[in-house]
């Protein structure tokens, strides 16, 4: 998944995962394209409504996730 370039939805998945998913990047050989594309995708974000929206629908969807698992 980290190894095509450009793939904005992709770093947007993996930012919203670890920004507000409170996941962590796994280790290994993969590691730097993943922290690069969060980097990326966090500095694009404010420019760009696009991308600003995928990440409040994410967010949202997560946050729906979350309470149908809360008993």
């Amino acid at each position: 998944m980290v190894e095509s370039w450009g793939d904005w939805d992709r770093d947007g998945t993996i930012y919203v995962a670890v920004r507000h998913g409170h996941q962590r990047l796994a280790g290994g050989t993969k590691y730097g394209a993943a922290a690069q594309a969060v980097r990326r995708f966090a500095a694009g974000r404010a420019k760009d409504e696009a991308k600003a929206r995928l990440v409040a629908n994410m967010r949202r969807r997560l946050g729906q996730k979350r309470e149908q698992k809360q008993p």
